[in-house]
């Protein structure tokens, strides 16, 4: 089971069984949500997983908020982008992080 959780003086869950997670914020991604909506340049997104997977748990993109307004068409295309993070080229970034082996 992993620890994904990041709350402050949060107890040592190790001693439990827990694994702790990588966790690579949507603010790191899109600082100040520039470019959001967008896929990341593929070099700077593979150096930020890199730099975040410091756990031997799993990598998890945080993404907290998705737009959903604009045209009928806007939610189902954040959806994608979002999907494709962890597909094609950037599936690869991910696997290859040290904590993903």
């Amino acid at each position: 089971m992993d620890d994904s959780m990041a709350y402050k003086r949060k107890p040592d869950t190790a001693k439990d069984g827990l694994i702790k997670s990588n966790i690579l914020y949507e603010a790191q991604i899109w600082p100040e949500r520039q470019g959001w909506g967008t896929l990341p340049n593929r070099e700077v997104f593979e150096a930020l997983v890199r730099a975040n997977c410091t756990n031997p748990g799993p990598l998890v993109i945080d993404i907290e908020h998705i737009t959903i307004g604009g045209s009928p068409r806007s939610p189902h295309n954040n959806v994608q982008r979002l999907a494709q993070l962890k597909a094609g080229q950037y599936h690869k970034i991910v696997e290859s992080a040290p904590a993903s082996r």
